[in-house]
């Protein structure tokens, strides 16, 4: 009785140690089946590896420095700072509700050009406020709270609207995953950074370092809309021009066909 209760046992746990394995295994197996997929398409590497990871380490490089700006520049309470935390969520929530609009009307790419604009001149606006600090509370909230609000509601849905096509369906969540490893990599990045190295909080002109913070986020931004212009320009317009010939040539094709069906 007591053989059959362990080796009842010593099942179970071998059942359990394979299931596991085999769920590990599967995971880097799809894992690795999806980075060779994103690196076999370059418009999905230089999105994945390089645009997007910029994309989340400005982002929240300016998110780091957002609360110390409110208190030391802008002078406010920590009550009236912590009120950053819904005006900007509201303007993303309006920013993804125009998203919509704008892709129907101008497409993706396009969408995505002018949020991270948006975005890219709003945190620049911010770090003028170091230097005229009766203007800094009205900036901080045009700039972080409005516009880098209303560039971010704009920009982060058109990724998955022209990234998605370009995988099979049931590769969706392998493509997605890695976008979101490298995003959050991106972030944790753009976090050590902006706290540790462009803000060091050493008591060496503190508005000067946050100031400096809040303009290299605004390039890191501009840097990554840049990134993507270019993209679009090197591989979708080219990719666009022949989709549009594609009909006609396939039209020309079957008028020769129907020509040499008609000679012979």
């Amino acid at each position: 009785m007591i053989t059959v209760v362990f080796l009842r046992e010593t099942v179970q746990e071998q059942t359990k140690n394979n299931t596991s394995d085999k769920v590990c295994t599967s995971i880097i197996a799809d894992l690795r089946d999806g980075f060779r997929l994103i690196w076999n398409d370059p418009f999905l590497r230089y999105n994945c590896f390089v645009t997007n990871p910029m994309g989340y380490a400005a982002a929240y490089g300016a998110i780091c420095i957002s609360g110390g700006w409110a208190l030391s520049i802008c002078g406010f309470s920590q009550a009236t700072a912590s009120l950053m935390g819904i005006v900007q969520p509201t303007f993303i929530v309006v920013g993804s509700l125009s998203c919509s609009v704008m892709i129907r009307e101008i497409g993706p790419y396009y969408t995505n050009f002018i949020g991270l604009g948006l975005s890219t001149l709003g945190v620049t606006l911010v770090g003028f406020g170091a230097f005229d600090r009766t203007q800094a509370p009205l900036l901080y909230w045009i700039g972080n709270g409005g516009l880098a609000g209303l560039g971010m509601g704009i920009s982060t849905p058109c990724l998955s609207v022209f990234l998605s096509p370009r995988v099979a369906t049931h590769d969706q969540g392998k493509l997605f995953a890695l976008l979101s490893v490298f995003g959050t990599a991106g972030a944790m990045v753009g976090t050590l950074i902006w706290s540790n190295l462009l803000f060091q909080n050493d008591g060496r002109d503190p508005d000067a370092q946050l100031a400096r913070a809040w303009f290299v986020a605004g390039a890191l931004n501009m840097v990554t809309n840049l990134g993507g212009i270019l993209l679009y320009c090197v591989y979708i317009v080219p990719e666009q021009r022949l989709l549009a010939r594609a009909p006609h040539t396939q039209a020309s094709l079957l008028n020769c066909e129907a020509v040499n069906s008609a000679g012979s």
